[in-house]
């Protein structure tokens, strides 16, 4: 008499260990869900690093961190909009600087390069896509194309946003491709400023 039939959910004895391991990493419902990355518990003079680093805490936004980050640059921004061109400019690279200083420093507190709390390369973004664009309070919508434009451009990283995020180290990388991005977002909110299609 043959063997009796086995259930099918009995492993085999023959069959090697990791093919139960592997059917259990493919059906995995619901999905897994990642948490956004957090700074550990900071003391003394990390706290302040924290602190730049998140853009005043809004990278620790559960929700699209990036997005919540390029919005705090927004109070920032009308402040420096009443500058002339060359104190913007000197505030703008002091917040580059200074940027890719505390993100140098923010990522090894994390042991990560890039961890999504770190969102002071968003707000250093959006300053170099406003700069040299006029604002005054009778077009808003200059501040609203210009965050559209840095998250698209931000997110998307033509060439060479995602070189020079890849390739430059530590806090290097992490600003520097954000301010390229911001390039590209200021170079077409002129074309919109100059355009007749926008609102007076």
């Amino acid at each position: 008499m043959g063997p009796m039939n086995k259930d099918k959910t009995e492993p085999s004895v023959h069959a090697p260990a990791e093919d139960n391991s592997h059917a259990t990493r493919l059906v995995v419902w619901p999905p897994v869900i990642k948490k956004p990355s957090r700074p550990p518990k900071a003391k003394g003079p990390h706290r302040i690093i924290v602190f730049l680093a998140s853009g005043a805490y809004s990278g620790l936004s559960p929700f699209a961190p990036g997005t919540v980050g390029t919005a705090a640059a927004i109070p920032l921004y009308l402040i420096l909009a009443n500058l002339s061109k060359l104190h913007y400019v000197i505030a703008t690279l002091a917040v580059i600087i200074v940027g890719i200083w505390v993100a140098g420093r923010g990522g090894k507190i994390s042991e990560t390069k890039d961890p999504s709390w770190i969102v002071i390369d968003e707000i250093a973004g959006f300053l170099v896509t406003m700069a040299f664009v006029p604002f005054t309070f009778s077009k808003p919508w200059t501040i609203v194309a210009g965050f559209l434009l840095f998250r698209f451009f931000d997110i998307v990283k033509p060439y060479p946003v995602r070189l020079i995020e890849r390739r430059m180290p530590g806090g290097w990388g992490v600003v520097l491709d954000d301010v390229a991005a911001g390039i590209y977002a200021n170079f077409f909110l002129h074309l919109l400023w100059w355009s007749p299609f926008m609102p007076n």
